[in-house]
């Protein structure tokens, strides 16, 4: 068995795909391609694939990892292209390489994920203030780039930091749902 990893970006409508669904299109693209998939064990086998962690609704992405696992040795290049093909808009094939059946899965080899959220003008002012005195173990680094909220935070086995928890605890006064339409974007997920 082959295993190659894809690294892939969210923008556009796909956002608004859940990771369910997210894990649909990528079962039906593989077999679109006509990759050699592996399938699972088990009463109902299914395409084997293993996702990275999933975003939440409405977060678009420039960096997420499924790993896909293969029957057989394939072009790299070849596969690549055609699985690009087999997407929707918005889904973007960044890279593909194969990667040793020994090495660590996704999600033990994922520990950490930035974000950058785009903040409204009105806002900035208030958030410099508000950034001296916020504190959560679980956020690695936080600071403004301009209009935009840089956060470093934790993810996988030692917890697991939302967006919105920390733009909650920075402005609590405002509107759960009105801070889930301020555009969230994670910029990369590693350890």
């Amino acid at each position: 068995m082959i295993r190659i990893r894809l690294k892939y970006s969210t923008q556009g409508k796909v956002r608004y795909i859940s990771h369910l669904d997210l894990m649909r299109v990528f079962f039906k693209a593989c077999s679109r391609a006509h990759l050699p998939v592996a399938l699972s064990q088990g009463f109902s086998p299914h395409l084997k694939l293993s996702f990275g962690p999933p975003l939440s609704l409405g977060i678009t992405s420039s960096g997420e990892y499924v790993d896909i696992y293969l029957t057989e040795s394939v072009d790299v290049l070849a596969a690549r292209s055609v699985l690009q093909d087999a997407l929707p808009e918005g889904l973007a094939i960044l890279d593909l390489k194969e990667i040793s059946m020994d090495g660590p899965s996704i999600a033990a080899s994922l520990c950490r994920a930035e974000y950058k959220i785009d903040i409204p003008a009105d806002k900035v002012n208030i958030l410099a203030d508000r950034l001296k005195l916020f504190s959560n173990s679980l956020v690695r680094k936080i600071g403004l780039d301009g209009n935009y909220l840089l956060v470093d935070v934790s993810i996988g086995q030692n917890g697991n930091v939302r967006p919105i928890d920390v733009l909650k605890g920075l402005f609590p006064e405002e509107d759960e749902n009105e801070l889930k339409l301020w555009k969230v974007n994670r910029e990369r997920i590693y350890c």
